[in-house]
């Protein structure tokens, strides 16, 4: 299966990835499982545009943003059109997310705003952030039911309400360009920055980085090939990654991959507190001593708080570098548990 010119999202534990109109094929879309299985494929009948982002509703359709038409489709599991939104209503479709009552969000570049649809494809409304937004490319929805859009031209994630007021916004000075974003059951964001992915925890605070050597699997190479492509999040909380071909000089595709990311802010967590425990190994021989491994260990975590009781500066650089204390950490441990 060849995976460029593609979107993807999730529905329960399957991935749907989207194969986009490339070089006069039809469209389709692949069903994987969770492994990265191909479990079945659906061509999509009658329909030849250049799409450019898919969604799964409640039941079971699949919803299409035809790119080149400004529309979007919907269709059924046999691969036949259920209807499509009228012209006019979108320019320039680049992503779109469905909600639990199958309203249809829909990032429209061309128009800066997002334009939401109920189910039977009327339109509801249209927000823009009171005219900020600036080519809005991505789009993903919480489980409280806020919106969440990749503001490319202004470098930043902003976060609406589901009646399109604003927020929050978040990314500043971490972000560039944000073509994509996708936001997980406990309200981590996951947006793509070339080939990595910046995430921040749910106040919209920085968290740290995903990067390949991370990955719970990966579908076809070993690390990602190129610039992030699409990204979504399923219900075990795993980053499903797909990553953009990487061409070669006669600009052929030559490798493609899906990446999940087990648990991923779990596994930021711990390497912020391994980098913690080098840092201060670094300074303190008797701390090197006792943890020559780099093991986040409660006696280490102990040793390291004793050392930071000890000096207002190292106070200021434990809780700022992830750090938590042993308490944190065991109560941390027994809830994951």
């Amino acid at each position: 299966m060849s995976l460029s010119n593609v979107s993807i999202t999730t529905r329960g534990e399957e991935i749907v990835v989207l194969l986009r109109n490339y070089s006069g094929t039809k469209n389709r879309i692949d069903v994987l499982s969770r492994e990265g299985k191909v479990l079945r494929s659906l061509e999509l009948k009658e329909f030849r545009g250049h799409t450019s982002g898919v969604a799964v509703t409640r039941a079971g359709d699949f919803v299409v943003a035809d790119k080149e038409n400004g529309r979007i489709v919907v269709f059924d599991n046999s691969g036949g059109s259920v209807w499509a939104s009228d012209a006019g209503a979108l320019f320039r479709p680049s992503a779109l997310a469905v909600d639990r009552e199958g309203r249809i969000y829909v990032a429209d570049m061309r128009k800066h705003c997002v334009v939401v649809f109920n189910k039977e494809g009327v339109v509801l409304r249209t927000f823009n952030g009171e005219g900020t937004l600036s080519q809005p490319m991505g789009v993903a929805l919480d489980a409280a039911g806020c919106v969440y859009v990749a503001d490319w031209g202004n470098d930043r994630v902003v976060v609406f309400n589901a009646e399109g007021q604003v927020l929050r916004t978040l990314g500043q000075g971490h972000l560039h360009h944000p073509k994509h974003v996708a936001v997980d059951a406990n309200g981590s964001v996951f947006v793509p920055q070339k080939n990595l992915i910046s995430v921040f925890d749910v106040k919209g605070e920085f968290a740290g980085t995903l990067w390949p050597g991370g990955a719970l699997w990966q579908r076809v190479d070993e690390h990602l090939a190129g610039d992030v492509k699409s990204l979504a999040v399923n219900t075990s909380h795993n980053v499903l990654v797909l990553s953009q071909c990487k061409t070669t000089p006669d600009s052929s595709c030559n490798t493609d991959s899906i990446v999940a990311f087990d648990q991923p802010l779990r596994a930021l967590e711990e390497l912020r507190q391994k980098e913690v425990v080098a840092f201060f190994m670094s300074r303190h021989p008797r701390l090197g001593a006792r943890a020559p491994s780099y093991d986040v260990t409660e006696e280490v975590l102990s040793l390291i708080w004793t050392f930071a009781a000890r000096s207002p500066s190292l106070q200021e650089v434990v809780p700022g570098r992830g750090i938590m204390s042993p308490r944190q950490d065991r109560e941390r441990r027994s809830v994951e548990d």
